[in-house]
């Protein structure tokens, strides 16, 4: 925890992802990322709508060897918190640096306090496995886009009631 806030610590590899920059980078690097899911659904990338949930959200950039590699950027209400972005440039992908990403997430919003833990991810997305392995589980069938899954993680060992 900061001494100054009782906020936990950042990961000595994120940087918060707060410039023009930072935007410019995460908007090519999801448009390149998740292209291929879209187009088979024919769906559109918005800049606009990126850069307006970009500005709204917690948004660190992953930095390897001194250079941006990837971007998380996350959300919560109240005691939910949602994974909203998690994204590797090409050539670290598969590297274990996303579970490494991931699980430094995971332990900063338990330390915060979260209950539960959100995200959507596409069904052939092989992040998809990742997600189970640090175990979150699908919840739901999106009914908003095909093959779109909600997952939750596991805080108590089993998934908590949604009511």
């Amino acid at each position: 925890m900061s001494a100054v806030t009782s906020q936990p610590e950042w990961p000595a590899d994120w940087r918060e992802g707060n410039n023009r920059g930072d935007l410019r980078f995460a908007q090519r690097l999801v448009e390149e990322t998740m292209s291929p899911y879209w187009q088979k659904r024919r769906m559109m990338f918005s800049r606009r709508l990126f850069r307006e949930q970009w500005l709204r959200l917690e948004t660190a950039i992953v930095i390897r060897e001194g250079r941006d590699v990837g971007l998380i950027a996350w959300d919560s209400v109240e005691d939910i918190h949602y994974l909203r972005e998690l994204h590797l440039v090409d050539g670290w992908r598969g590297r274990g640096v996303g579970d490494r990403v991931l699980r430094e997430w995971i332990a900063r919003q338990e330390a915060l306090g979260a209950s539960r833990m959100r995200l959507k991810v596409f069904a052939e997305n092989p992040a998809r496995r990742l997600y189970e392995r640090v175990g979150f589980e699908v919840v739901q069938n999106s009914g908003e886009v095909s093959g779109l899954l909600g997952m939750e993680r596991r805080i108590s060992g089993r998934l908590i009631d949604r009511a």
